[in-house]
């Protein structure tokens, strides 16, 4: 049942690109999702987490989601209603920064639900801090009354949330320097080799274990290394990215996106799909650090996808009809990321999120 509504949802958001009845249900979805959910990977650890808040020894966690867990639980409220209270906030805060940027919400929605949605349950904090992030990088974009100080203020609540978020208060620094898709592509192509050099001698790991024995510390910097096959589907998939990306480039500045007004608002957005393909070069690498990154930059690639794929107003007949073209790649990326989440990063626990639902197994 759960993986036949997951479909349902997919195809819908894919072909009904603006509908608020669709837009609803899918975040609607995304809530039953996240709340009724009861097998995830960390789902006895959060639920531990959540009647023993009080416990000093959970007094090292990010403040912000332990003070939720004590205000919910002061309150009594069960650990499922806290989850769909998180699920449904993080659906708010997806909806309006995605709609910010494209009129196309259902689609980048849609993607949404392949990758990252299906691992939300398995890491609720890095999930809701990482829909506190989106939602702040539309002030870059929206330019207004001391824009950057609220950017600052949003990314340092996100931390809050999850430690990992201080990586974005340098996302700023994307709107410096001009954007070339040959760094993009040089870079991408140069970073791979070194993570696989890291990978290998776990260089960076070694020399900070001298330093610190703290594991919530060295974590960030462990990589596990395996060459085989899947490297070869992996490298497929950056491809398509990079090919994707690269389209993006071509015709946003003629055709800026809803969100962003100048061609260099534009190229500030290329750069930042560039980050999530580095994250996704560093994912494949088993490094837990950049998938927490990864999860969080991917919705701005689905914003890119969307216009790139999807036709709109301003478009000429030759627009549309490479676009039309380029839409043969949309299963291929699709199939890529399932197989990058089931078979590759986290064993096929984040796709059985579907089916591990209270509400869904009812139903059944």
């Amino acid at each position: 049942m759960g993986y036949i509504v997951a479909l349902l949802f997919v195809l819908l958001g894919l072909y009904k690109k603006e509908s608020k009845c669709v837009s609803t249900a899918i975040l609607l979805y995304i809530s039953i999702l996240i709340g009724f959910n009861e097998g995830s990977a960390d789902y006895w650890v959060y639920e531990t987490m959540y009647y023993n808040c009080f416990d000093p020894i959970f007094a090292t966690h990010e403040p912000g989601y332990m003070l939720l867990c004590k205000v919910f639980s002061s309150l009594g409220f069960s650990f499922v209603f806290f989850r769909t209270f998180l699920g449904m906030l993080m659906a708010a805060l997806y909806y309006e920064a995605i709609r910010f940027f494209t009129q196309n919400v259902n689609f980048a929605l849609a993607l949404l639900l392949v990758f990252p949605l299906c691992a939300a349950p398995s890491g609720l904090r890095n999930s809701l801090s990482g829909a506190i992030i989106l939602y702040a990088v539309h002030f870059l974009f929206e330019k207004k009354n001391c824009y950057l100080l609220k950017y600052f203020f949003t990314v340092l609540l996100a931390t809050l949330f999850h430690y990992n978020s201080v990586f974005f208060f340098i996302l700023p620094i994307a709107a410096i320097r001009k954007f070339k898709f040959s760094t993009l592509l040089v870079t991408t192509l140069a970073v791979i080799p070194a993570l696989v050099l890291v990978a290998k001698t776990n260089l960076p790991y070694l020399i900070l274990s001298r330093i610190t024995s703290s594991e919530k510390v060295l974590h960030w910097f462990h990589f596990s290394f395996f060459f085989g096959k899947i490297y070869i589907f992996a490298l497929a998939l950056a491809l398509v990215m990079i090919f994707l990306l690269y389209y993006s480039k071509k015709f946003l500045p003629k055709y800026p996106i809803s969100g962003c007004t100048s061609q260099e608002d534009v190229i500030t957005m290329s750069k930042i799909g560039a980050l999530t393909l580095l994250s996704f070069s560093g994912a494949i690498f088993k490094s837990v650090v950049f998938l927490r990154y990864l999860i969080t930059l991917m919705p701005l690639y689905y914003v890119f996808l969307s216009e790139t794929l999807c036709s709109r107003k301003g478009d000429t007949a030759e627009t549309v009809k490479v676009k039309r073209a380029l839409r043969v790649f949309l299963p291929f990326f699709c199939a890529f990321l399932l197989w990058f989440v089931y078979g590759f990063w986290i064993g096929g626990d984040a796709i059985h999120n579907f089916q591990k639902n209270l509400l869904f197994s009812q139903l059944s």
